[in-house]
């Protein structure tokens, strides 16, 4: 049998395979938006082909340690055929075969010159991955799906630009190309944020109909603290949009280290949020109602 420890792998699986994943996604967005910008869309390529390998060597793990988790043996599952036959007939399975098809895609969209299908429609799978098992399979199954599919996308396309544009600012680009990037993030982002908020409220309001008996549950307090760490990160985003890239026009060097520094800063609360997400899917029971 496996212990609480195992379960704290788990979650660490999970964090890791979620954080590539939208990383993965993200990048694949945000190649469509910055296809005619050569110097930033090869950070891109470059951020998109280490988080899809990462994320797929993540699945892997993750799968050998799901067929581990079911057998009685405990890791000896990992080695048994017959535990894999059961996961992928299962909804998990599903989500699996989904997350890895989009991956893949996104990975291929990298190479060449492919266009806006294979990014768009691998980012679309890996996201739409997640409401095949886990917090979307309830009623009304269906538009909880699309709310969670939404708002992975949004935080993904939002999250894969923190790190790109961190290491334009430290280093990859010159100021006049940062510049150009961050403000054309900044009015793209604005609609991301509104449905990020949009669909993140609706799919609680639908999927939970006692809010405070959730709040009061350690699934509730992780998903409270989640919401807490992306209250700063608007914060932070305000703060980039209104003063930290406005000065990049007249104290450029100054502002571009306050920025770089800045965007750190947000990276490391998505880390975060990212470690909420994997507690709340692999270390507490799901309250029901």
């Amino acid at each position: 049998m496996m212990g609480l420890g195992d379960e704290y792998l788990a979650a660490l699986l999970q964090w890791g395979v979620v954080t590539a994943t939208c990383l993965a996604l993200g990048s694949a967005l945000l190649s469509c938006v910055y296809s005619g910008n050569r110097p930033f869309l090869s950070l891109l390529k470059q951020q998109l082909r280490l988080a899809a390998c990462c994320a797929l060597l993540g699945l892997v793990l993750q799968t050998a340690y799901t067929a581990a988790e079911m057998y009685d043996e405990g890791l000896e599952g990992a080695f048994e055929p017959n535990m894999y036959h059961f996961i992928w007939q299962s909804s998990l399975g599903t989500a699996l075969a989904l997350r890895a098809a989009g991956l893949l895609l996104c990975l291929l969209s990298s190479f060449g010159r492919p266009g806006l299908v294979l990014p768009l429609f691998g980012a679309l799978l890996s996201a739409s991955s997640f409401a095949a098992s886990g917090h979307a399979v309830a009623e009304p199954r269906l538009l909880l799906a699309v709310l969670i599919t939404v708002h992975l996308l949004c935080i993904s396309f939002w999250f894969a630009a923190v790190p790109a544009l961190m290491r334009g600012a430290f280093s990859a680009l010159r100021l006049p190309q940062l510049r150009d990037v961050a403000e054309t993030f900044g009015g793209v982002a604005a609609l991301a944020t509104a449905l990020v908020v949009a669909s993140g409220a609706l799919f609680i309001l639908l999927r939970f109909e006692d809010i405070w008996g959730l709040l009061s549950s350690g699934y509730g307090l992780t998903l409270l603290a989640k919401l807490t760490l992306v209250v700063v990160i608007f914060a932070l985003a305000a703060l980039h949009k209104w003063r930290l890239v406005p000065g990049l026009q007249n104290d450029g060097g100054r502002m571009t280290r306050r920025l770089g520094q800045s965007l750190a800063l947000e990276l490391l609360l998505f880390l975060a949020i990212f470690v909420c997400v994997a507690a709340m899917t692999r270390l507490f029971t799901l309250p029901h109602g």
